[in-house]
């Protein structure tokens, strides 16, 4: 009888566990009705609905979260195509990000988010503790490549490390390189150690973009030329 209990107790458990497990995501992601993310589960639901096809899904944290050194596959994608990119607005609320890991990729454009671009607005996000590297191009703190659109009140503290070759930035690897296009940083900072070929704390290349804006670095650049704090 004690373990027949015991079984049933355990059954009805599972679809509570295996709910939690997927993220709940209350919202309908538009930016009148953000996505609302509240824990890892909800923040690796939200990053899997946008790498599926939904790359303008407003969201906004409700929490801080801890990822506890996870490899995180970066919101907009892994696959190294512009195609693949993240455009909506995305709301970190005074949050923090912290502790994950992106071990050296073998993609362009590794970051929390990938490729950037459309209008999107990524704000009030701080990550923290976070370690990323790869063996690509365009490797950033915040954002691997912004083309256009806003990355605005943000910080990053962690390690950034690029080829001797690529660009690396606290906030972003690489900014603009279309005429067409006027991404912007601004009211941002960088307190982590970032080291490539073309190192800066706020970005490691700027072209077509408008200017960077109220920015500073605190942390540790090191680079083999074009190095700067900023």
């Amino acid at each position: 009888l004690s373990l027949l209990m015991a079984v049933i107790l355990v059954v009805s458990l599972l679809p509570t566990a295996v709910w939690a497990a997927e993220g709940t995501l209350s919202g309908s992601g538009t930016e009148n009705d953000p996505y609302l993310i509240e824990d890892a589960a909800d923040l690796k639901a939200f990053r899997d609905k946008v790498n599926a096809g939904e790359r303008t899904a407003c969201a906004k944290l409700t929490a801080d979260i801890n990822l506890k050194n996870e490899e995180w596959t970066p919101i907009g994608g892994n696959s190294g195509y512009a195609t693949d990119y993240y455009g909506g607005d995305f709301d970190g609320n005074g949050k923090i990000i912290s502790d994950f890991s992106i071990t050296k990729a073998s993609y362009n454009f590794a970051g929390f988010f990938s490729y950037v671009k459309g209008n999107a607005n990524i704000h009030d996000l701080k990550i923290l503790d976070a370690t990323i590297s790869s063996s690509k191009n365009n490797v950033g703190g915040i954002v691997g490549t912004i083309i256009d659109g806003t990355i605005q009140n943000c910080s990053f503290d962690g390690v950034v490390t690029g080829t001797a070759k690529g660009y690396a930035g606290g906030i972003a690897g690489y900014l603009g390189n279309q005429k067409t296009t006027t991404p912007t940083i601004k009211n941002c900072a960088n307190f982590g150690s970032i080291s490539a070929g073309y190192a800066g704390g706020i970005t490691g290349y700027a072209k077509y973009s408008n200017p960077i804006q109220n920015c500073y670095n605190s942390g540790e650049i090191i680079g083999n030329s074009r190095t700067g704090g900023i």
